[in-house]
This record gives structure tokens, C-alpha cells and sequence, in this order.
């Protein structure tokens, strides 16, 4: 299971709702005794007593039902009721855990739930559930009226950079200082020395006085410096869960059969005649992408067939010859994937994952699909992951880098969904100190390509 950081931002963010009744489902099913009356009549000792009315036991279920659910939002838990251990799978049937484990790792984490004490360390692959097992951890907590608290890592350094502009650590405290903290997806991120130190606190304070503590990581131990080893390998205060992968191969690159032959060449050649195209400025831009280790970000605009995908894939070809791991991936079918996984109780999927964390990663057609709010949350998220972590990016879009710059949600020209999360993509996409734009125009390369296929067949 991969991370819901995006998931439980959201959540963070939002205020308890008094009107609590008109947001949950299934509280209101018809009973079949008192056929949804709630309400029954007794029996009466004859035919000519007044019968009584007295309470369904169905009234009793759904206050116990409406106490269940008002504590998961109080604990941030609302959104993210499926995900206990009554639906963990243990066959291997659902993401690429390798099902050999699992049923011995649901046992241990249901141990942990029932008496938390000192910390439980969940080490893991993309995908094999470990998001899923601290949740159900955290549901099963709830359940027994225990408090807890359920953050992703990157929500706990969105807390400790709001301290900066706040002069507040309300928040922050509260975390250090949790009956019972549960940390999610902890291990990739790329932070400021002062972020760093407020994290080491954070994980020093806890250790220190051995307070009840859940830390899903999703790098090996070993890959953490030695102040963490320590802590998440010491013996006398810590239990480990290991999840492993299936042995299955993921997708290499994602660069489609049409493409894998596509030549930064062969695009510089189709435009060095074009005198209005500063072919010299795309050449530049182009190999500063290739070479550089900390390249900016490119956003690649264009009508359709102007050749964005194309120059797209060359660019991947090149920097895959030099040996960097790459995925390519058209937003539509990102966002199809991302939607099957929630069916399947598999959160954002491992395809979304990768794209999170890969080296680099080439978008296509960005917005060039159904647009929502959803989905631009989505985009949202995964852009700021990659910027904020440092991580190169190719996007490539019908939509007019101008366009992009100049974004106001009351502006007449539509982009996405024209939500929150819209002005949000467009600010960071926007940022020219991380992002450098290549407009193709406004021609058919694919016309000229597969002219220039047929001459030379």
C-alpha cells in the first residue's frame, strides 16, 4: 500500500463538522423489526391493554454507529474508514505483497493495537500494504476509545515549517507529546537543516521516554544515517514488521512502442529551416536537461502534432542511453490507475508511487483529459512532491505556457478544472526559477516525420 500523505492532508485541513448526521452514509438502513420506525409497540398483557412504545434495538446500534464515526473525524479518520483490519487481505491478491507474511504481520500488528507499548518500525516495498496495517492500527485504537494520532511525514514538516511564519508550536507539541503517534511514509523527503533538527527532536523525545510510537518507512533502514538505526533497530524498545514484494517486473520506462525510437536529432532537424523558431534556445534548454544532475523542470507546449510527445520520448531515450532510471506516463492513464486502486482499497496504486519517487519523470498531455477537482488535487500533489524533493520533471501540455503564467480562477480562459488546485498547479509550473518552457510551433511534425519515413523507405 502506498502512501495516503495526500489523503490525510486534506482531512488535516478540514473543521469538525457539527452537522456531523448529514455526512455520513448507511446510519439511516431500514431495520427489519421496526421496519425504520425505531420504534416498537410491546405485546401488552391482552387484546384490550394500551401497548407502549418502546425503543428499537436498532436505535441503540446507530448511536453506537454515530459515536464510532464522530471519533474517527475527531482522530482524522473519517475518509479512511475502509482501510482496518477486518479488510486486509492476507492472500497476496491485492498490490505486489508477497502473501507469505502477511497473515504472521496482521497477527503482530493486531498484538501492537491491543497494548501499545514502546515502537513498531513497518519496513517495506511500494505497494505491499504497510500504509494499510498502521491505519487499521489506528482504527483498531479508535475502537477501544484510545486516542491516536495519524499523520504522514510530510504533514508533520508541512506543521514544522508552519511554526515559522506563526511563531507557534501548538501543533508541533502536540505531536512530540501524542499518548500514541503514528508516522506514515517516512524516509525520501529532502528537508532544510532546521527541518531536520525539529525532526530529529521530534523522534529523540519520543524515543527517550519510550512513548507509543508507529513509523511506516519507505526506505531500508539501513539507508537512514546512524542516529535513526539506532533508534528504529533498538532491540530493547522496538518491534519490526517487514513487508515483501512479489517477484513481478514493473514497466521499465513507459515509453510507448511508437516512441522508443524518437531522436533529439531528427526533432532539431525538423525545425533548424524554420526561421521564426529559436531553434538555438531549444537546443540549449534541450541538453541542459540531459547533462545537468539539478536540471529546471520543462514544460513542453504545443498544438496537437506539433511533436511534444515526440520530443518528450528523444529527450527520455537520451538521458535512459546515459543510464538514468525514467517513466514516462500520458496523465489520463496515471489518473485511471490512481482511480482502479481506490477500488481496490489500494490507495493512490504503485504506478502513482513511482511516478512520485522516480528519477525522472515525463508527463504527457497534462490536462489533456476529464478534468476535476480530483484530479487536479491529484496533479497538485504529485508536482509538489517532485519540486519540493528535488526531483526532474518533463510536462508536456496543449496549454499555453502563457496561459499558465497569467492563471486566476476568474479569468475567461479554462484550464483543468478551474478549482483551488488549478491556480495551485499553475503557481508551481509557473515558477521560473525551477521551470523553463518550450513552445513547438504550430505545425505537424508527425506529418513530416512519417513523410520523411516513407522517402526514406
Amino acid at each position: 500500500m502506498e502512501s495516503l500523505s495526500e489523503i490525510i492532508n486534506r482531512i488535516n485541513k478540514e473543521k469538525f463538522d457539527p452537522n456531523i448526521n448529514d455526512n455520513f452514509e448507511n446510519l439511516d438502513n431500514e431495520c427489519l423489526v421496526c421496519n425504520g420506525a425505531r420504534w416498537i409497540l410491546d405485546d401488552g398483557e391482552d387484546a384490550n391493554t394500551r401497548r407502549n412504545a418502546i425503543p428499537c434495538e436498532c436505535q441503540n446500534e446507530k448511536n453506537q454507529n454515530l459515536d464510532y464515526l464522530l471519533k474517527l473525524r475527531l482522530f482524522g479518520l473519517d475518509k479512511l474508514k475502509e482501510f482496518t483490519f477486518d479488510n486486509f487481505r492476507t492472500d497476496g491478491s491485492i498490490g505486489v505483497s508477497d502473501g507469505r507474511n502477511l497473515s504472521k504481520n496482521l497477527e503482530l500488528a493486531k498484538l501492537y493495537s491491543e497494548d501499545p507499548r514502546g515502537w513498531l518500525i513497518i519496513t517495506g516495498p511500494t505497494g505491499t500494504g504497510k500504509t494499510h496495517m498502521a491505519l487499521g492500527i489506528a482504527h483498531a485504537c479508535v475502537k477501544r476509545n484510545n486516542p491516536v494520532t495519524f499523520k504522514s511525514m510530510q504533514n508533520v514538516i508541512e506543521e514544522i515549517r508552519s511554526t515559522i511564519s506563526t511563531n507557534e508550536e501548538d501543533s508541533y507539541n502536540i505531536l512530540i507529546e501524542s499518548p500514541f503517534l503514528i508516522i506514515d511514509d517516512f524516509g525520501t523527503q529532502i528537508n532544510s537543516n532546521w527541518v531536520e533538527e525539529k525532526i530529529d527532536y521530534l523522534f529523540t523525545y519520543r524515543y527517550n521516554r519510550k512513548l507509543p510510537t508507529v513509523i511506516v518507512l519507505n526506505k531500508s533502514i539501513f539507508d537512514f544515517n546512524d542516529r535513526f538505526q539506532m533508534k528504529f533497530s533498538d532491540p530493547n524498545l522496538v518491534e519490526n514488521i517487514e513487508f515483501k514484494s512479489k517477484n513481478i517486473e514493473i514497466i521499465k520506462s513507459g515509453i510507448e512502442e511508437i516512441h522508443k525510437k524518437s531522436d533529439i536529432k531528427t526533432v532539431f532537424k525538423a525545425y533548424e529551416n524554420d526561421k521564426k523558431f529559436p531553434i538555438k534556445s531549444m537546443i540549449e534548454i534541450t541538453n541542459d536537461f540531459i547533462k545537468k544532475s539539478n536540471p529546471m523542470w520543462l514544460f513542453i507546449y504545443g498544438v496537437q502534432g506539433s511533436g511534444k510527445s515526440y520530443l518528450s520520448s528523444a529527450i527520455a531515450n537520451e538521458l535512459i542511453k546515459k543510464g538514468k532510471e525514467i517513466f514516462f506516463t500520458k496523465m489520463s492513464n496515471l489518473l485511471e490507475s490512481v482511480r482502479n486502486s481506490y477500488t481496490n482499497n489500494q490507495g493512490n496504486g504503485v504506478l502513482y508511487e513511482r511516478c512520485k519517487n522516480i528519477e525522472y519523470l515525463f508527463i504527457d498531455d497534462l490536462w489533456g483529459h476529464s478534468n476535476s477537482n480530483w484530479s487536479d488535487e491529484l496533479i497538485y500533489k504529485l508536482l509538489t512532491h517532485r519540486q519540493d524533493n528535488l526531483k526532474r520533471t518533463v510536462i508536456n501540455s496543449n496549454v499555453d505556457y502563457k496561459n499558465i503564467f497569467g492563471y486566476d480562477t476568474n479569468k475567461t480562459t479554462k484550464i483543468g478544472s478551474d478549482s483551488e488546485f488549478t491556480k495551485w498547479v499553475c503557481s508551481r509550473l509557473s515558477n521560473v526559477e525551477q521551470v523553463n518552457e518550450i513552445q513547438l510551433p504550430p505545425r505537424d511534425l508527425r506529418k513530416h516525420l512519417f513523410k520523411k519515413k516513407n522517402t526514406n523507405g
